[in-house]
């Protein structure tokens, strides 16, 4: 066969012309971005191609992220990535139901919290493995994610309520690694979409998938419900 002859071949898979914008024009090979979606390279597209055709996998180099959104709470606590084990303060005086289904936001439950204390808090720590107080290796990484967000009401408005993501410090032997809360919500009784920023938190080993606090109100216990709480990127 002579060296200059050209092979041809029949592609299974053609991405057509790309036009890839200037500030994306020294972006490698296979890269994801917002615009366009993939950079397909004719090296790209060979390979995809030689690995359709020979039934083989494709191996793709770059940073595996945890799929968004990524649930903490959805219909229910079974098979959920944490759980609500960590329980603090006056714990006696809470009740907690993850399957209440009067009036959920959205699918068939939400979570159903009462705190009886006419003073005092009483706090609910989502950890994964469950009882980790920072004594175990667990948690999950969700880099890329931009927030929590989830989805909160009162029974009569005007309840209070603390949340956040991440609680174990660094004077603990597995920490979180990162934390941020957003305190002093007051909530509607109607639904409302509260968010915690996470846009410059380390988000590369989450152990403390959620917390919230309940805060006392005098003369009437305070009971609140949560739903769809997620990372989104």
């Amino acid at each position: 066969m002579n060296d200059d002859t050209e092979l041809a071949y029949t592609p299974l898979f053609d991405p057509g012309p790309v036009h890839i914008p200037a500030p994306l024009e020294k972006a490698e090979a296979g890269d994801q971005r917002r615009r366009p979606p993939y950079v397909y390279t004719p090296e790209v597209t060979l390979a995809v191609n030689v690995a359709l055709a020979t039934r083989r996998p494709l191996l793709v180099k770059g940073e595996r992220r945890t799929p968004m959104p990524f649930y903490v709470y959805r219909d229910g606590f079974e098979d959920m990535p944490w759980v609500p084990s960590g329980w603090m303060g006056s714990i006696d005086s809470l009740t907690l139901n993850g399957d209440h289904t009067e009036n959920p936001q959205a699918g068939v439950a939400c979570i159903r919290m009462r705190y009886e204390g006419e003073s005092g808090w009483a706090r609910v720590a989502w950890q994964h493995p469950p009882n980790n107080w920072g004594d175990q290796a667990g948690g999950f990484d969700l880099t890329g994610a931009t927030q929590l967000e989830l989805w909160a009401r009162g029974e009569y408005g005007g309840e209070k309520i603390d949340i956040g993501v991440g609680l174990l410090g660094d004077d603990k032997a597995l920490p979180d690694s990162g934390q941020k809360a957003v305190e002093g919500i007051v909530l509607q009784r109607k639904w409302q979409r509260y968010r915690v920023p996470l846009r410059r938190v380390d988000l590369s080993s989450i152990k403390t998938g959620f917390v919230v606090t309940l805060n006392g109100r005098r003369g009437s216990s305070v009971t609140v419900y949560l739903d769809s709480i997620r990372f989104v990127s």
